[in-house]
């Protein structure tokens, strides 16, 4: 008496990342596919490969500078930055301490912000639409002795306004002759003022 075998077959199929199950009928020791036009392909979800957070301790091209939190396969981690004194496992505290200290710098931006805000009010408010008088001696038809400088420029608004301003943030134009031009103090990256500066002859 003969019988049929049903035998099930999984094979792995490397180029597709899939299995392959076909079911295969055995019947007096002769193989043959069962209804081929069924046969069942099943993908294999592969697992995002683990990542861990690292503090760098020194610079790395393409991922961060030093001071940074970064996220690294934890082999890369294990066997070259360890190994390589690049970087630390960002344990809770670090991560606790590097949130305080980015809230910190953050706030002491705004700070500084509206610092720089308050310090535009108050020129404007002392010089006004006038401006800026600096009294310089002139020659002929007007030309100044010497020049108009960001030091001396830095020096006026302090003594008048209270207000510091680096000499270096002042842009100050070519002034040769009495008259006026206009002058722009940087007081902070996005933060700045304009202001008239008249030059007239130093007897008046």
């Amino acid at each position: 008496m003969s019988h049929t075998t049903l035998v099930l077959t999984l094979s792995w199929l490397a180029t597709a990342d899939a299995f392959l199950i076909g079911v295969h009928r055995v019947h007096g020791g002769t193989s043959s596919i069962c209804n081929p036009q069924s046969s069942v392909v099943m993908f294999a979800k592969k697992k995002a490969p683990k990542l861990t957070k690292v503090l760098l301790t020194q610079s790395v091209k393409g991922l961060g500078a030093t001071g940074d939190i970064v996220s690294v396969k934890q082999a890369y981690f294990d066997n070259f930055m360890f190994a390589q004194n690049l970087g630390k496992l960002a344990t809770k505290e670090i991560l606790d301490q590097k949130a305080a200290e980015e809230a910190a710098a953050k706030a002491e931006a705004v700070a500084l912000r509206a610092a720089a805000e308050e310090s535009v009010k108050t020129m404007q408010a002392i010089f006004g639409s006038q401006g800026l008088f600096i009294k310089k001696k002139v020659g002929k038809e007007g030309a100044i002795f010497g020049s108009v400088t960001s030091t001396e420029l830095a020096t006026l608004v302090k003594e008048r306004t209270g207000v510091d301003v680096d000499k270096r943030k002042i842009e100050v134009p070519s002034i040769s002759h009495v008259g006026s031009a206009l002058a722009t103090f940087k007081l902070h990256q996005d933060v700045a003022c304009t202001l008239k500066i008249s030059v007239v002859p130093a007897s008046l």
